[in-house]
């Protein structure tokens, strides 16, 4: 009967570990599956952050192509306009010759 008895102990035992092993190979696999999902999530994540970063560096190449146009114009601008001052000046001079030479007619 002891030997019965000790048997049965033994295959209790046996019965437990197997359940033990069971559960923590869930919960491994559990574990596995969530840091395969987060590592998933965040490649996705990173994946989306340099998908707009590329998309964020072609705008700021566009306006910096963009600001290196306008500032062309502008000294272009500016030259058409020192030149205009330029001509202004010489036909106010021009006027005043005229003017000049008229009032000592």
């Amino acid at each position: 009967m002891v030997e019965k008895e000790k048997r049965l102990s033994a295959d209790k035992t046996v019965m437990a570990l197997e359940e033990v092993l069971a559960r923590l190979e869930r919960a491994i696999l559990s574990k596995q599956a969530r840091f395969k999902s987060g590592s998933s999530e965040q490649a996705d994540f990173i994946n989306q952050l340099e998908k707009e970063n590329r998309a964020l560096s072609r705008e700021l190449e566009v306006a910096r192509d963009n600001v290196e146009k306008l500032e062309e114009r502008l000294e272009r601008l500016e030259k058409a306009g020192d030149s205009a001052q330029q001509e202004i000046g010489i036909m106010i001079r021009q006027l005043d010759s005229l003017i000049a030479e008229q009032n000592t007619q």
